[in-house]
């Protein structure tokens, strides 16, 4: 696609900046799933049995909790599979964990031997040490005791973050598990939990079946997996080691284990059939031995399945629409652009068939048709250039708002401020202050964002009135991503603003906290809203440009062809040979942009409609076999 955008003038550094985008939305593309439960819940039995049958089990069954995150990928970066491990001395450090992963020298790395199972559980068991402390080393890492005496040493976990990076068939492909520790874990370091719960695609919260919803099943449901207010990922709940409880598949509805879940579902406050019943360990041996019928009795067939039908299909349909917002647009022009040169061509066919016969008089009226295009090409130039200036005059205002000076004119305010407060509460109103104003720049911005599409709408169908242009306006600007992005930022600042660890918090600590994360994180937002905009603005009169220019090139090659006629017949016919194949050469190319278009809107799996398989050419126009059904299962 690139390669055809600039064969026709229309490749610009903006047009390859969004198919980069568009490639990098599918070749990065990442599901995150992660395992959440408290201690003794059978989350390594679920892990191992949902997605690592084939090494019969990655990971060990552990006989305590976990005590840190443990995130399952594959990063080639990494020099092969290891064990990455975050001490603990980094809790509460500013840095997000992102910008912690930049940083190689402040992780321990264990290296792992894919063939040697038992060397990568006792690698892996690192993730469970510990390690004593003085109390008054240990201040400072705020709920990290795990044990304790009386003359003042403390048992804390030796990591605050783990990763393990393995070359499995699935996590090569861009699946991510995490592994999430208890509430207590939770507790200790909230801001990376906010953090790591933010970016996940879907969760699976392990209940053991036997126990029911505990205590604290019930708070780390509440407190941490779904708190009041936040927007969840898709969450199923596992209630595993089930079988102890009688046949999971097809279990009657008052049976044990249907009124178990019913009391799940309820308790937590979702529907029943996200609340699944598992044997997990049944299942890890049904699949080791090939046995489909002890895999379905196991529950873990319906709970892959489910994760594939709320999920994996949530995830598909966000890289779908991320990809459709980097080149939908760009594959709308240059399938119209082909189909007016297919008709354009058609069109000089039917008169040279004309002027085979009638030459002369053609001639003179085809120079009058270049004399028109001429005419509107000029006309067009003036009233494209008039609308250029008129919409970046108004657009003035938003860019105004949105401009850096702008957002550190506010911020530097809002620091100035900070530096004379002396007490939580103004320190608190000053913090606030600074993010409602920010939310009403982004507010503002969507009201001149509105008006804008309205103008960019007018000047479409003047320009369709007037010049006969008929293009596909632009979809108005769309400031939703842009806002979600603030409020989610906003109830971020708000629960921080309000809570303890700002009260108890120094002073100087929280003011460069709050500087270098929320700030930055805003700032770092207004930078892409603004560059969005920008991007908008100039790519909103690019088409009636390219139709202008079109149209002006078009009338000179029909004033060089129509002279080249008037001297031989021969030359005519050699024309239209020349038309014939520029029309197989276009229905080829379009073909290959509609074979984009097909392949972006298909959707595989047997829950898809029944329709017909796209038609699929190679490069030169030569046909490939069909995608369907069969060949694709």
């Amino acid at each position: 696609m690139r390669a055809w955008l600039r064969s026709v003038g229309a490749g610009t550094p903006q047009t390859d900046a969004r198919l980069r985008r568009a490639l990098a939305a599918i070749e990065g593309d990442r599901l995150c799933i992660a395992i959440a439960g408290e201690s003794q819940r059978g989350k390594t039995e679920l892990m191992n049995a949902l997605f690592f049958a084939e090494l019969r089990q990655l990971l060990p069954i552990a006989a305590t909790g976990s005590l840190c995150p443990l995130e399952i990928c594959w990063q080639p970066s990494d020099g092969g599979a290891c064990l990455k491990l975050l001490p603990i001395e980094y809790l509460g450090k500013p840095d997000s964990l992102a910008g912690m992963k930049q940083k190689p020298e402040r992780w321990v790395r264990l290296p792992l031997h894919p063939q040697e199972p038992e060397q990568i559980s006792a690698i892996l068991a690192e993730v469970h040490r510990t390690k004593p402390l003085q109390l008054a080393q240990a201040a400072g890492l705020a709920g990290a005791a795990a044990t304790g005496d009386q003359e003042g040493t403390v048992e804390i976990p030796c990591w605050r973050y783990a990763v393990l990076s393995f070359p499995h068939p699935l996590l090569k492909r861009g699946l991510v598990l995490l592994d999430l520790p208890g509430r207590a874990a939770m507790a200790r370091d909230p801001a990376l939990y906010t953090e790591l719960l933010a970016a996940i695609d879907g969760m699976v919260m392990t209940i053991a079946a036997e126990r029911g919803v505990e205590a604290g099943d019930l708070a780390l449901w509440r407190e941490h997996l779904r708190p009041a207010g936040v927007q969840a990922p898709v969450t199923l709940v596992a209630l595993t080691r089930s079988g102890a409880l009688g046949a999971v598949e097809e279990a009657p509805s008052g049976s044990t284990l249907e009124r178990l879940r019913h009391r799940t579902a309820t308790t937590l406050g979702i529907d029943r059939a996200l609340v699944r019943a598992v044997c997990a360990r049944a299942g890890l041996a049904a699949k080791i031995a090939d046995k489909p019928a002890r895999l379905r009795a196991s529950g873990i067939d319906a709970l892959e399945s489910l994760l594939a039908e709320q999920v994996i299909a949530k995830r598909r349909q966000a890289c779908r629409s991320g990809v459709e917002a980097s080149i939908g647009a760009l594959l709308r022009f240059a399938m119209s652009r082909l189909e007016a040169r297919t008709a354009a061509t058609e069109q000089r066919m039917a008169e040279l068939e004309v002027l085979d016969a009638q030459s002369a008089g053609l001639v003179a009226r085809s120079l009058e048709l270049v004399r028109r295009d001429e005419a509107l090409y000029v006309q067009g130039v003036e009233q494209v250039r008039g609308a250029q200036r008129l919409l970046r005059a108004h657009a003035e205002h938003a860019r105004g708002l949105l401009c850096a000076a702008a957002f550190e004119h506010l911020a530097g305010r809002a620091s100035a401020r900070l530096a004379e407060r002396w007490t939580t509460a103004g320190m608190r109103q000053t913090m606030r202050a600074l993010f409602d104003e920010l939310r009403g720049v982004v507010a503002r911005v969507g009201t001149d964002s509105a008006r804008l599409g309205r103008e960019v709408q007018d000047i479409y169908a003047a320009l369709r009135a007037e010049l006969g242009l008929d293009l596909d306006p632009p979809a108005p600007f769309s400031l939703t991503h842009y806002r979600h992005e603030m409020e989610l930022l906003y109830a971020e600042a708000v629960r921080w603003i309000d809570s303890e660890e700002l009260l108890l918090c120094p002073r100087g600590a929280a003011v460069a906290r709050f500087e270098r994360g929320l700030v930055q994180r805003a700032r770092v937002l207004f930078d892409h809203l603004r560059d969005a905009v920008d991007g908008w603005l100039d790519a909103a009169l690019a088409p009636p440009v390219r139709a202008v220019e079109a149209r002006k090139a078009r009338a000179e090659a029909r004033l060089g062809r129509y002279q080249r006629v008037e001297t031989s017949r021969e030359h005519l016919h050699a024309e239209r040979a020349s038309l014939v194949r520029e029309r197989a050469q276009l229905a080829r190319q379009l073909t290959l942009l509609r074979n984009i278009r097909n392949a972006i809107d298909f959707e595989p799996g047997p829950q898809a409609p029944a329709r017909r398989a796209p038609y699929l050419v190679t490069s030169d126009g030569a046909p490939v076999r069909r995608l369907d059904r069969a060949t694709e299962a």
